[in-house]
């Protein structure tokens, strides 16, 4: 049997031409379509024991890094960096997470892991479970807000709040399935979803309510132009407001002005093809929609504290 899967468009801004074909799943062996090796992961296949709503492991860099670019069809996976130091690409955005990162990589999220020595905490549950948790700390749609981020939610812990979710899900492993691994489960969950990923949400840097639907066009078109050169008659004219509306609008719903989110999608595509090309700097800064070299430079020096060159030495240093 045959199946399409087409890539939401609004979900994975960052997507190569390839990557952001359709999906063909033919009799198990599920391969893009221009020639990339695919996988769409299912529970009924993923999880170990008929009945649970859970399935954990822990896999090394060598295990890992065999899992070719893959999707999980109705279900979660979070992972959970637990030593060294890993490339994570997700959606077309590639970041290097180390030790303490979890990652929550939501059905329709497609990713892939690789680099060497280290290793992590996989664990896969059913979105349903998620819901239970909100009823539990009277955080209404927290995991729905989750589930619908612009891209998978991902958090840094310090490393006293590492060694205590670390030790949970060691504690979960260590019964397997049943019910003294629920209950440790249960807690591993209830502390990231209540403590951690609330304020996740809180500070997430794209958080709207209630966006007018010519916002979200408006949004949609600025990220697959970003490399372009825009001026405010052509948003204008793509918003059909006029530029006082579009500003109090931004600055309501993303708390910037246009130009602030425009550089701010520019720098991140910068940043993503930094880490995972080796195109030149100014080959990378022309992508990204900046036209002049030191302007770009100066810019992302001010944003991520680092130039181009020094961000690219030391986020790939020891990832092949």
């Amino acid at each position: 049997m045959t199946y399409a899967i087409k890539l939401p468009e609004k979900r994975f801004p960052f997507l190569t031409f390839s990557e952001y074909a359709y999906i063909f799943l033919i009799g198990g062996g599920p391969k893009l379509q221009e020639g990339f090796e695919m996988r769409i992961y299912d529970w009924a296949e993923h999880h170990v024991v008929e009945g649970e709503k859970f399935n954990i492991a822990m896999q090394s860099s060598d295990w890992v890094s065999k899992v070719p670019l893959h999707g999980h069809k109705d279900f979660c996976e979070w992972v959970f960096v637990i030593s060294g130091k890993m490339r994570h690409k997700i959606n077309g955005v590639t970041n290097i997470d180390e030790r303490g990162v979890i990652t929550l990589v939501r059905p329709c999220d497609i990713h892939v892991m690789t680099g060497k020595e280290f290793a992590i905490i996989t664990l896969g549950i059913l979105p349903a479970w998620l819901s239970v948790f909100d009823a539990l700390w009277g955080t209404p749609n927290l995991c729905k807000r989750l589930l619908n981020a612009p891209m998978p939610p991902k958090i840094r812990l310090q490393e006293e709040d590492c060694r205590g979710m670390e030790d949970l899900l060691m504690k979960t492993l260590a019964f397997g399935h049943g019910i003294f691994a629920r209950q440790h489960l249960t807690a591993f969950l209830s502390a990231i979803l209540a403590r951690h990923f609330n304020t996740y949400l809180k500070n997430a840097g794209r958080q709207m309510e209630n966006a007018p639907a010519w916002f979200e066009e408006t949004l949609e078109w600025l990220e697959r132009n970003a490399d372009k050169e825009i001026t405010m008659k052509q948003l204008r004219e793509k918003a059909c407001r006029c530029p006082a509306h579009i500003s109090r609008e931004f600055l309501k719903q993303l708390h910037c002005t246009p130009t602030e989110y425009l550089l701010r999608q520019r720098l991140t595509k910068a940043a993503n093809l930094l880490l995972s090309s080796d195109l030149p700097i100014s080959e990378i800064a022309f992508a990204s929609g900046f036209h002049n070299l030191s302007h770009f430079c100066r810019r992302f020096k001010m944003n991520y504290q680092t130039s181009p060159r020094e961000y690219r030495i030391v986020n790939t240093t020891g990832i092949p």
